[in-house]
C-alpha cells in the first residue's frame, strides 16, 4: 500500500491538516517495538493498524517522538515478518 496523502480539515474555522495512510510494514523485523513514520505527525492523532486489526495509542502504543511509537511489550508483539502494519495520523501542510 503506498502512502496517501489527503487535504480534511478540523474543522470550518480550524487550519487544514493532511491525513496520511502510511505503510510501514517494512520496518518489521520480528524484534523491533518501535518504528517511525515518514513524516512528523501532530501529537494525538496516530492511529496504528496491524494486520486489519486498530491499536489504540496508550493501551497498545505510545508515541515516543513526532516521527516515533513504541508498542507496549505482550502479545501479539513484536510484529512478525511478513505482517502488516500501517500508521494513519494527520500533519500540518
Amino acid at each position: 500500500m503506498p502512502t496517501i496523502a489527503i487535504m480534511t480539515y478540523s474543522d470550518p474555522s480550524g487550519p487544514p491538516h493532511i491525513h496520511v495512510e502510511e505503510d510501514i510494514s517494512n520496518q518489521i523485523d520480528g524484534y523491533a517495538y518501535v518504528f517511525n513514520t515518514g513524516q512528523i505527525y501532530i501529537p494525538g492523532s496516530l492511529t496504528v493498524v496491524y494486520n486489519g486489526t486498530t491499536y489504540s495509542k496508550d493501551n497498545d502504543f505510545m508515541e515516543t517522538g513526532s516521527t516515533e511509537f513504541a508498542f507496549l511489550s505482550g502479545d501479539p508483539f513484536p510484529p512478525e515478518v511478513g505482517s502488516s502494519l500501517v500508521a494513519i495520523y494527520r500533519r500540518l501542510p
